[in-house]
């Protein structure tokens, strides 16, 4: 019984599985393969190894926006983790009164809203009368719920 329900959670997920294979896995792929080729959507892909990298490095163009990625991502993390951790020890020592709830729960807010929505509507689609359901019963299916 326990394979058989093992067997049965994966075919709940291999739609979702094929569908992520089909257009993030196998395209992925796809590029690898092609950055290795001189390709030009009208003709076969000629292989021609690692030319294209050697291009790319050469290009100062590409090796400027590398550096200043670089750069810019090992200034602003840090800053903005910095920030936001002493930004989080202010309120949490200096505003222990009512006002301070208020603020905590108005920064908190946006952190849990969208969690709440995706909860809110999956509870409606799939309610006793819900979209999902209403959809089932027109063509005589039982609903899920």
């Amino acid at each position: 019984m326990h394979k058989k329900k093992n067997i049965q959670g994966f075919l709940y997920i291999l739609p979702s599985l094929v569908l992520i294979l089909i257009f993030s896995v196998i395209p992925i792929l796809m590029n690898v393969y092609f950055s290795f080729t001189k390709y030009n959507v009208i003709q076969a892909p000629e292989w021609n190894g690692l030319a294209n990298y050697k291009r790319l490095i050469e290009d100062h163009y590409v090796v400027d926006s590398l550096k200043n990625t670089l750069v810019y991502t090992a200034v602003t993390v840090p800053l903005q983790t910095i920030g936001a951790l002493a930004l989080a020890a202010v309120i949490a020592n200096f505003f222990r009164n009512k006002f301070g709830d208020f603020v905590k729960g108005s920064l908190f807010v946006p952190t849990i809203a969208s969690g709440i929505l995706i909860g809110t509507l999956w509870f409606l689609f799939l309610a006793h009368r819900g979209v999902v359901n209403e959809i089932l019963n027109l063509f005589h299916i039982p609903s899920v719920t």
